[in-house]
């Protein structure tokens, strides 16, 4: 079954029906950023973030480990597939016979869904929810458009988001910039100070470790936020706030096959990041994609 990664756009425009029948030929993966948008919808305070978590646990979705613990983990040497499925937190098992599997409880964020659908949200959950709507309105991407200005001079600079991803992708391999790189990704994620010690102790050890190849997973998401702020500061994407909170899906793709979503700016950005084979879908095409499912009873 291939998995299939929805933002919010995608998920608001789909029915309870239509996520029925998506989670019969996918596994629908949710994510923190999701999560995060969904809790921040209680400021509306009409019932919104109850009904779209119940949305959530009726289409079966799981919640991938958030990209930046993803990425600390593969920082200090743990591998991650990158094979267009869901990473989970795993406890190692071994049964009566001595054969070895795996534990996956269910996470902070499946634990949040079931408690958000029945319309609980604790002193902690509204704190996020405050805190992520001022955050996300608040992120100022007219700064890189600002400084990309002051540093060029004008006619200047890539003319196409290629051109940038061709650049980003340039500096991401030279081994002189590794350190910096490093440094830069580790003052932008969100782990806790003793990780960050971990991480950067492990690459002072080894010099000759290079992002791309030891680090993949994480040299996606560094891609990721590079091309965003060069794209924006050569005014080929928009300055808006939410234009950065959309841009942190695409950290995911390397975890689902297919990406639904209604906006723009993934439509701009997708083919930057998307392996062979993985498709980018609007919701009027992802309903058009599952009704021969129904129609052929594919599926049951």
């Amino acid at each position: 079954m291939s998995t299939l990664l929805l933002d919010k756009s995608a998920f608001q425009a789909l029915s309870p029906d239509d996520l029925r029948l998506a989670r019969r030929a996918h596994q629908i993966l949710a994510t923190d950023v999701l999560l995060l948008e969904v809790v921040g919808d209680t400021r509306h305070k009409d019932g919104r973030s109850a009904s779209f978590a119940r949305k959530l646990r009726m289409a079966h979705a799981v919640v991938n480990m958030p990209y930046h613990e993803v990425a600390a983990s593969e920082l200090l040497g743990e591998h991650v597939p990158m094979t267009r499925r869901p990473v989970l937190k795993a406890t190692p098992v071994v049964d009566a016979r001595g054969d070895l599997g795996a534990l996956i409880p269910p996470s902070e964020g499946d634990e949040a869904l079931l408690r958000w659908s029945r319309g609980e949200f604790d002193d902690l959950d509204l704190k996020v929810a405050e805190e992520w709507v001022s955050a996300s309105q608040s992120f100022d991407l007219a700064f890189f458009e600002r400084g990309f200005r002051a540093a060029l001079p004008p006619g200047q600079g890539p003319r196409s988001l290629e051109q940038v991803s061709s650049l980003v992708e340039a500096a991401l391999a030279q081994a002189d910039f590794q350190s910096s790189l490093l440094n830069a990704f580790l003052a932008y994620l969100p782990a806790p100070t003793d990780v960050k010690e971990q991480i950067e102790a492990r690459w002072r050890r080894n010099r000759r470790l290079v992002l791309a190849k030891n680090a993949p997973y994480a040299c996606h998401c560094l891609k990721v936020l590079f091309v965003l702020f060069g794209g924006v500061g050569n005014r080929l994407i928009g300055t808006r706030s939410t234009n950065f909170v959309d841009a942190h899906y695409l950290m995911y793709l390397p975890f689902c096959s297919s990406f639904a979503s209604g906006d723009k700016v993934h439509r701009a950005l997708f083919p930057l990041f998307a392996q062979a084979g993985q498709e980018l879908l609007t919701p009027e095409e992802l309903r058009e994609q599952l009704q021969p499912v129904e129609n052929n009873g594919q599926c049951s």
